[in-house]
Protein backbone atom coordinates (compact mmCIF):
# COMPACT_ATOMS: atom_id res chain seq x y z
CA UNK A 1 0.00 0.00 0.00
CA UNK A 2 2.96 2.31 0.92
CA UNK A 3 5.13 1.04 -1.36
CA UNK A 4 5.94 3.94 -3.28
CA UNK A 5 7.21 6.12 0.13
CA UNK A 6 10.42 6.90 -0.22
CA UNK A 7 12.00 7.03 3.91
CA UNK A 8 15.48 8.57 3.12
CA UNK A 9 14.31 12.06 1.93
CA UNK A 10 11.04 12.11 4.63
CA UNK A 11 11.62 14.66 7.83
CA UNK A 12 9.60 14.42 11.17
CA UNK A 13 7.50 17.03 10.19
CA UNK A 14 5.95 14.95 6.71
CA UNK A 15 5.43 12.03 9.15
CA UNK A 16 2.61 14.03 11.47
CA UNK A 17 1.10 15.10 8.16
CA UNK A 18 1.34 11.49 6.59
CA UNK A 19 -0.76 10.80 9.66
CA UNK A 20 -3.69 13.46 10.07
CA UNK A 21 -4.08 12.77 5.97
CA UNK A 22 -6.30 9.39 5.06
CA UNK A 23 -3.89 8.52 2.20
CA UNK A 24 -4.81 5.55 -0.58
CA UNK A 25 -7.99 5.56 1.77
CA UNK A 26 -6.41 4.44 4.51
CA UNK A 27 -9.15 3.95 7.35
CA UNK A 28 -7.14 4.60 10.24
CA UNK A 29 -7.52 7.85 11.41
CA UNK A 30 -5.00 9.82 13.96
CA UNK A 31 -7.48 12.47 14.29
CA UNK A 32 -9.93 9.76 15.77
CA UNK A 33 -7.59 8.07 18.19
CA UNK A 34 -7.18 11.10 19.76
CA UNK A 35 -11.26 11.56 20.29
CA UNK A 36 -11.21 8.30 20.95
CA UNK A 37 -8.39 8.62 24.44
CA UNK A 38 -9.89 11.68 25.60
CA UNK A 39 -13.76 10.03 25.51
CA UNK A 40 -12.00 6.37 27.33
CA UNK A 41 -9.84 8.20 29.54
CA UNK A 42 -13.16 11.08 31.01
CA UNK A 43 -15.64 8.09 30.89
CA UNK A 44 -13.40 6.32 33.36
CA UNK A 45 -13.37 8.87 35.61
CA UNK A 46 -9.27 9.71 35.25
CA UNK A 47 -7.78 12.61 34.94
CA UNK A 48 -4.52 13.51 32.12
CA UNK A 49 -2.24 12.89 35.36
CA UNK A 50 -3.94 9.70 36.48
CA UNK A 51 -3.49 8.51 33.21
CA UNK A 52 -0.24 9.44 32.61
CA UNK A 53 0.65 7.64 36.32
CA UNK A 54 -0.52 4.83 34.87
CA UNK A 55 0.95 4.53 31.74
CA UNK A 56 4.49 6.05 33.16
CA UNK A 57 4.02 9.13 30.93
CA UNK A 58 3.96 12.83 32.30
CA UNK A 59 0.42 14.53 32.44
CA UNK A 60 1.84 16.84 29.63
CA UNK A 61 2.27 13.79 26.92
CA UNK A 62 -1.64 12.53 27.49
CA UNK A 63 -2.84 16.27 26.59
CA UNK A 64 -0.96 16.65 23.23
CA UNK A 65 -1.87 12.71 22.43
CA UNK A 66 -5.72 13.84 23.11
CA UNK A 67 -5.14 17.41 21.23
CA UNK A 68 -3.64 15.68 18.19
CA UNK A 69 -0.25 17.66 18.42
CA UNK A 70 1.94 14.39 19.21
CA UNK A 71 1.17 10.62 18.82
CA UNK A 72 2.32 7.79 21.44
CA UNK A 73 4.66 5.31 19.93
CA UNK A 74 3.30 1.67 18.82
CA UNK A 75 3.97 0.16 22.89
CA UNK A 76 2.15 2.97 24.30
CA UNK A 77 -0.10 2.94 22.17
CA UNK A 78 -0.89 -1.25 22.84
CA UNK A 79 -1.06 -0.56 26.23
CA UNK A 80 -3.43 2.19 26.25
CA UNK A 81 -5.82 0.13 23.98
CA UNK A 82 -5.28 -2.88 26.94
CA UNK A 83 -5.74 -0.60 29.46
CA UNK A 84 -9.00 0.26 27.99
CA UNK A 85 -9.96 -3.19 26.57
CA UNK A 86 -10.23 -1.64 23.13
CA UNK A 87 -8.37 -2.72 19.98
CA UNK A 88 -6.75 -1.33 17.87
CA UNK A 89 -9.10 -0.86 14.96
CA UNK A 90 -11.55 0.45 16.97
CA UNK A 91 -9.39 3.46 18.58
CA UNK A 92 -8.48 4.39 14.69
CA UNK A 93 -11.61 3.97 13.20
CA UNK A 94 -14.54 3.95 15.14
CA UNK A 95 -15.93 6.93 16.85
CA UNK A 96 -16.62 6.01 20.14
CA UNK A 97 -18.35 9.26 21.91
CA UNK A 98 -20.68 8.72 18.86
CA UNK A 99 -21.46 5.09 19.97
CA UNK A 100 -21.26 5.29 23.46
CA UNK A 101 -19.18 2.75 24.18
Amino acid sequence: MYNNIKLKNVEKKDFILLGKKRMNNNPYRVDLFAKNLRYLRQSHGLSQEEIGKIMNLHRSAISYYESGKAFPKVDCTLLMCAFFDISIDEMFIRDLEDENI
